[in-house]
C-alpha cells in the first residue's frame, strides 16, 4: 500500500510556502515525492504532516535526503501517530536552518530500533546486523541533535526498548517544537503484512489519536472483523486478526516446505541426514532442487564424478490444511468408535470407510505419510520414534487430546457425582476472591405514593466469599503403549483421571456441609450454616426418619425463613421456600424411594391418604455423605435444600465457566518422558451461599 500524498503550494509575495500531507505506511513513494518537490520549484518553506506507522527505513532516508536538499526552512506536523521512520522523518527539521517541529496534542511518537531479514551464510547475517547498527546510529544521532537532558547512551536504551511520547513529553525533551490543540485525523492506512509493534495499535486506539471513518455517522454500524472488533471502511480484519493469520499462512507455508521436500527427497531415496540438511538450510523447495539433483547424480554415478544427471521425480500435490483437517476429524473419529466412546450409528459407519485409523501403530504410520515419510519397512521401535522426532508439528498430539476429551467427559460423568442436581454455580474469570449475593438479601419493596423518589435498595454488609483452586495430576502415554499399540491403555488413563477428579469435587461438597462435625461451613452472616439461632435445625417431634410428617415439619423451616433486609413497616418478610431435594446417605435408600415414589402415605396408618411429596422431592443418596454422617455419630441424617434456582445454599465456582476438567498434551517434552505426557486440571471452588436454602433433619 502506498501513502496518500496531498499537495498544494501557497505565494506571499516573495515568500513561497509549500504542503504536503503524507499519511499511510512510508514505502514505495519517494519517486512521487520527489516529483511533488520538483514541481514546486524554488520554496522558501516546506510544510509537512505525517500521519505513519512507519515502514521502509531506505525509503524514508530518501525523504529525508530529497527534503533537506531542497534548501527549504521545514516544518513538520504530526497528525496522529509518528512512528519507527515516520518519527525519524517528524524530528529531521534543522534548528539552525530555522525548521520546526509541530505535534497535534494527540500525537503519539514511537521510536525503535530497526529491524531486518537476512537469509543464507553467516555472513550475510553479520552485514545485516552491520547494517542494522549503522541506521540505529544515524537515528540516535538525529534524536541527539534535538534532545535535551538526556545522554547518548540514556537515548539509546530508551529506543532500543521501544519508545512511546506524547507531544507535551517531546516538547520537553526538545524533540518538538510547539504542540498544537487536538484535532481528529483520519486512521493511517497501513499494510496490515509490515511488522508493527503489537502493543502499538492498543495504545494508540486507547488513547484515542484518530477519528472514526469520516464515513461512520451516527446510527449507522461500522464494519467489524470476525472477532467483532470495529474496523476502518476497506479493511478486511483488525490489526490482531491480521498478525495472527500471517503467522498461521507462515507456519502453514513452513509445513508445506518440509513436506514436499520429503516427498522428492523419499522419492529418489535420499538419506534421513540430507533431508535434514535442506529442512535446516531455510531454502525454498525450488532453490533445494538443485542440491537435490547434485545428490541425486553423486548416488547415480558412485561418486566418480561422471556427468549423469538424473533429474527428481516430481513430488505430490501438496498436504494442504483442509486435508490435515479431514485427516484429524476422521483419524478421531476412527479412534472414538475403536475405544466405545463414539455411539453415532453414522460416525461409527464411517469410520469403517477410507483406511480406518485403529491403533496407534496406523495412527503413526497415517500421520507420517502425511509428511512424506516411508513407513513400510519400519517396525514399531522405529516407527515410535519417527513419530517422536516430528511430535512438535505433528497432528498426534490434537488427536488423541480429541478422543482423550471424549474419554474425560464419559469418566467425569461416569461415577455419578451427585452434587450437581441440588448445589449452585458461579462462573468466575481470575483466581482473586468474589463475594456472592445471596438470594433472599435484598430489602423489603415501598409504597410508591404519586411525586415520591424511589429509594436505593441494599444488600447485606455480610456476603459469602468464594474463591477457586487448581486440582490436577499428569500422566504418560508411554514408549511401551505406543510400542504395543496399547490405544484402549491409552483411552482409560484419562477416563480414570475424570473419574478421580469427580470424586474428589464431589468430596469436597459433601465434607463442606458436614464441616465442624455437621455444624456446616463458616459463613460471613453467621457462624455456620446449621445452628438453632439459623432456624434450619429440626427438632422436637420435627426429629426423625423420613415421613410424610417430618419431611413436612422440616420443609416449614425453610418456607418460615425471613429475609435478612426487612423493613420497619415488614419486619417479617417470608421468604416462603419449597423444599425440592431430600439429600441422604444410602442406609434408608429404599425406604425413601417407596415413599417419594409412591401416590400414598405410606407411613400412614390410614389407607389412602395422599401424598403430597411424591414427585415433588428428588431424593439424593450419596455413599461419601453417609461416611461423613456415620463418623459423626448421626448416620440416619438427612437434608432438605431448595432449588438452587430459587435459594441457593452451597455452591461450586469454577473458572471461565468450564464445568469439567481439562486435559492438555505436552508434545514438546516427549523425549524426556519417553511419550507423549497429558495433564489433567480443575479450577473449581466450594462455598456456602445461604444457610435459608436448607434443613438439616438429625433424626436422633
Amino acid at each position: 500500500m502506498r501513502m496518500k500524498i496531498n499537495k498544494n503550494y501557497i505565494m506571499k509575495g516573495s515568500n513561497k510556502r509549500a504542503k504536503i500531507s503524507i499519511y499511510g505506511d512510508v514505502g514505495m513513494i519517494s519517486g512521487d515525492i520527489k516529483k511533488d518537490l520538483d514541481s514546486f520549484g524554488d520554496v522558501n518553506e516546506i510544510h509537512y504532516q505525517i500521519n505513519s506507522y512507519g515502514g521502509y527505513v531506505s525509503e524514508g532516508f530518501t525523504i529525508a535526503d530529497d527534503l533537506t536538499n531542497t534548501g527549504a526552512k521545514l516544518i513538520s506536523e504530526g497528525m496522529g501517530v509518528a512512528a519507527s521512520i515516520a518519527a525519524y522523518l517528524l524530528i529531521i527539521p534543522d534548528k539552525n536552518k530555522g525548521g520546526e517541529v509541530w505535534a497535534h496534542e494527540n500525537t503519539i511518537i514511537m521510536f525503535h530500533n530497526p529491524s531486518g531479514f537476512a537469509w543464507g551464510e553467516s555472513k550475510l547475517f553479520r552485514a545485516e546486523a552491520d547494517a542494522l547498527e549503522k541506521i540505529e546510529d544515524i537515528l540516535i544521532n538525529t534524536i541527539m541533535k534535538r534532545i535535551k537532558g538526556l545522554t547518548k547512551e540514556e537515548v539509546r536504551q530508551k529506543v532500543a526498548d521501544t519508545w512511546y511520547l506524547t507531544a507535551n513529553e517531546a516538547k520537553e525533551l526538545g524533540l518538538v517544537d510547539k504542540v498544537l490543540e487536538k484535532i481528529e485525523v483520519e486512521e493511517p492506512k497501513t499494510d496490515l503484512k509490515m511488522i508493527i509493534p503489537e502493543n502499538f495499535k492498543r495504545i494508540a486506539f486507547t488513547n484515542n489519536i484518530h477519528a472514526e471513518p469520516k464515513s461512520a455517522n451516527k446510527g449507522v454500524d461500522m464494519p467489524k472483523c470476525k472477532c467483532g472488533k470495529e474496523i476502518a471502511e476497506g479493511q478486511e480484519m483488525c490489526f490482531e486478526c491480521a498478525v495472527k493469520k500471517e503467522k498461521e499462512e507462515a507456519k502453514a507455508a513452513e509445513k508445506n516446505r518440509i513436506q514436499n521436500i520429503n516427498v522428492i527427497c523419499r522419492a529418489s531415496n535420499l538419506s534421513d541426514e540430507f533431508i535434514n540438511k535442506l529442512i535446516d538450510s531455510g531454502k525454498t523447495v525450488e532453490q533445494c532442487s538443485v542440491e537435490i539433483a547434485e545428490e541425486i547424480k553423486r548416488a547415480a554415478d558412485g561418486g566418480n564424478g561422471e556427468d549423469v544427471f538424473i533429474p527428481p521425480k516430481k513430488a505430490d500435490p501438496k498436504v494442504n490444511k483442509d486435508e490435515a483437517d479431514k485427516f484429524r476429524a476422521h483419524a478421531t473419529n476412527c479412534l472414538s468408535v475403536v475405544c466405545g466412546l463414539e455411539k453415532d450409528p453414522q460416525k461409527i459407519a464411517e469410520a469403517r470407510k477410507d483406511q480406518p485409523v485403529n491403533g496407534l501403530h496406523s495412527l503413526m504410520r497415517r500421520s507420517l505419510a502425511l509428511k512424506g515419510i516411508d513407513t513400510l519397512w519400519m517396525d514399531a521401535d522405529e516407527l515410535y520414534r519417527k513419530a517422536f522426532t516430528n511430535m512438535s508439528t505433528s497432528d498426534i498430539p490434537a488427536i488423541l487430546a480429541d478422543v482423550q476429551n471424549k474419554s474425560l467427559e464419559a469418566g467425569y460423568n461416569s461415577h455419578g457425582p451427585t452434587f450437581q442436581t441440588w448445589c449452585g454455580t458461579k462462573n468466575v474469570k481470575d483466581f482473586k476472591e468474589v463475594k456472592t449475593i445471596k438470594m433472599s438479601d435484598f430489602s423489603d419493596m415501598d409504597d410508591m405514593p404519586e411525586g415520591s423518589r424511589f429509594k436505593f435498595g441494599k444488600f447485606t454488609d455480610k456476603q459469602e466469599k468464594a474463591f477457586i483452586s487448581t486440582k490436577g495430576k499428569a500422566s504418560v502415554i508411554s514408549r511401551e503403549m505406543w510400542i504395543n499399540d496399547d490405544l484402549d491403555s491409552i483411552s482409560r488413563i484419562p477416563y480414570l483421571m475424570s473419574a478421580s477428579m469427580a470424586r474428589r469435587l464431589n468430596r469436597d461438597v459433601y465434607g463442606a456441609l458436614t464441616a465442624n462435625n455437621l455444624a456446616g461451613p463458616a459463613m460471613e452472616e453467621v457462624d455456620n450454616m446449621f445452628h438453632a439461632n439459623n432456624g434450619n435445625l429440626a427438632s422436637g417431634t420435627a426429629l426423625g426418619a423420613p415421613s410424610v410428617a417430618t419431611i413436612a415439619a422440616t420443609e416449614n423451616l425453610l418456607l418460615t425463613q425471613k429475609s435478612p433486609k426487612p423493613s420497619k413497616d415488614a419486619p417479617d418478610v417470608f421468604l416462603n421456600t419449597p423444599a425440592r431435594y431430600l439429600i441422604t446417605g444410602t442406609n434408608n435408600r429404599t425406604a425413601i424411594l417407596q415413599l417419594l415414589m409412591t401416590p400414598y402415605d405410606i407411613s400412614s396408618n390410614i389407607a389412602g391418604v395422599y401424598n403430597p411429596y411424591a414427585g415433588n422431592i428428588v431424593p439424593i443418596f450419596d455413599p461419601y455423605l453417609q461416611s461423613l454422617l456415620t463418623a459423626a455419630g448421626k448416620a440416619d441424617g438427612w437434608y432438605l435444600a431448595a432449588d438452587p434456582n430459587v435459594l441457593e445454599s452451597i455452591g461450586v465456582a469454577y473458572l471461565n465457566g468450564y464445568t469439567t476438567p481439562t486435559i492438555r498434551s505436552d508434545a514438546s517434552r516427549a523425549d524426556e518422558a519417553l511419550g507423549l505426557i497429558y495433564t489433567i486440571y480443575f479450577d473449581y471452588g466450594v462455598y456456602a451461599s445461604d444457610f435459608r436454602g436448607i434443613a438439616f433433619n438429625s433424626k436422633e
